[in-house]
């Protein structure tokens, strides 16, 4: 009896652990010391897809995704400068139905007003202008040709910008960063 219990336990431990992820003590030091006296809140996840192991500060904190979306809208604008579609230098012309009511700089604009594509990108990650990463990601070729571009580089993510819109469209565009980065995962 004893043996047969010993077994049992043998085998709910090892299945519970074969299900917890194994820490990478080194980087999780790291992170601590980076976000020590930090004045805010932070949620960071990080996974080493070769060995496994996480590191993490309230992963599971759930926070919202705002310009989260910036990054791979940014991606497919540099593509379509790589592609020579675009050119970073260029003169773009402002039209006021891209207007994403607030307080946005572009937003101020008057209709048929010209800014330079660089200045756009600019406004849309320095100020978190929503008028100017709209018109971003009309430059970059909407959410499905964006999904493209980061999926062409090894980066699934698992329908994201569209995903995104439909978040923002409902303002419940709040996730934490174990489950974010789940979702962003290079194969």
């Amino acid at each position: 009896m004893k043996k047969t219990f010993l077994l049992l336990f043998i085998v709910i431990a090892s299945l519970y652990s074969f299900g917890q992820e194994k820490i990478d003590k080194k980087l999780q030091l790291k992170l601590n010391e980076l976000v020590r006296g930090f004045n805010g809140d932070v949620g960071i996840y990080v996974k080493n897809l070769k060995t496994g192991k996480i590191a993490s500060i309230n992963a599971d904190a759930i926070f919202p995704t705002a310009s989260m979306i910036k990054v791979p809208i940014t991606c497919g604008i540099f593509n379509k400068i790589e592609q020579g579609e675009l050119d970073y230098h260029s003169e773009l012309m402002y039209c006021d139905s891209l207007l994403y009511a607030g307080e946005d700089i572009l937003g101020s604009f008057k209709d048929s007003e010209k800014i330079a594509l660089s200045k756009d990108l600019m406004l849309m990650i320095t100020t978190s202008d929503n008028t100017a990463s709209l018109w971003s990601q009309l430059l970059a070729g909407t959410g499905t040709a964006i999904n493209a571009v980061m999926d062409s580089n090894g980066l699934k993510i698992q329908g994201l910008i569209l995903a995104h819109l439909a978040e923002a469209n409902t303002r419940k565009n709040t996730v934490g960063a174990k489950q974010r980065l789940k979702k962003w995962q290079l194969y």
